[in-house]
């Protein structure tokens, strides 16, 4: 997963303790904020794009993901 958790704390806390719940953690790689040539690597290496998101149904992530190849999912990220 790629993102700061500083610009929104609560939901990186869920979607990590999501992927504990899920029995995945070990196959999930918490980057934090990524740029440039360290992202690139990562969408070389990426097995698909997930946007789990409050807010942005479609935004740059999801162009710049299409871009790159993998499959891609947008969703509404809630708990309940």
């Amino acid at each position: 997963m790629v993102g700061s958790p500083e610009r929104d704390p609560l939901h990186a806390r869920m979607l990590s303790a999501l992927a504990g719940a899920l029995g995945v953690a070990s196959r999930v790689t918490l980057a934090g904020e990524v740029k440039d040539a360290a992202l690139e690597t990562l969408w070389q290496g990426s097995d698909l794009f997930a946007l789990a998101t409050y807010w942005e149904g479609y935004g740059m992530a999801v162009a710049e993901a299409l871009s790159c190849g993998p499959p891609v999912t947008v969703s509404a990220f809630t708990v309940d």
